[in-house]
């Protein structure tokens, strides 16, 4: 590899941590959501804890999975994992 490229990991890799969201405001199309508090309580003896303390945070890929949508005229939308 060439020491300019960066590490690619593969989006099929097993998870290294993760970490489950309920989003219940409303997102505009095209729209950014900031939420603030979301977090862990850290465990040390934690083996994905510990990988999330030592990765560095351009080393780390993030993948977001939604589940259900739930639309402004009461519809919902669900998606297989």
């Amino acid at each position: 590899m060439d020491s300019r490229e960066e590490p690619r990991i593969p989006l099929e890799s097993d998870p290294q941590f993760q970490v489950r969201v309920t989003l219940d405001d409303q997102i505009a199309p095209d729209g950014i959501l900031k939420v603030d508090g979301v977090g862990i309580r850290y465990n040390q003896f934690d083996a994905s804890h510990k990988w999330l303390l030592t990765t560095e945070l351009e080393d780390m890929t993030v993948r977001f999975q939604v589940e259900t949508i739930l639309y402004v005229d009461g519809s919902t939308e669900r998606f297989d994992r």
